[in-house]
């Protein structure tokens, strides 16, 4: 993934098109590895139409996932 030039806490990643779910992990900054990981999410179902998820809150094993119909931008 790569931060969005211009925004604040937004950042951009690519999917494989044989892909049909992600996961999203929070992982140390200090010693980023899975075994340093904070949270993870289950696997989420990718639908062509949304591409635009947002975590709002981290609290342990805790999140609220958002999915967006609206692109970014355009590759």
């Amino acid at each position: 993934m790569v931060k969005v030039p211009g925004e604040d806490n937004l950042y951009e990643g690519w999917v494989p098109s044989n892909c049909t779910k992600v996961i999203f992990v929070r992982l140390s900054n200090s010693t980023p590895s899975w075994d340093n990981k904070y949270n993870q999410t289950g696997d989420i179902t990718l639908e062509s139409a949304k591409n635009l998820f947002t975590i709002t809150q981290w609290n342990g094993q805790k999140f609220t996932l958002l999915v967006m119909s609206k692109p970014i931008r355009e590759i």
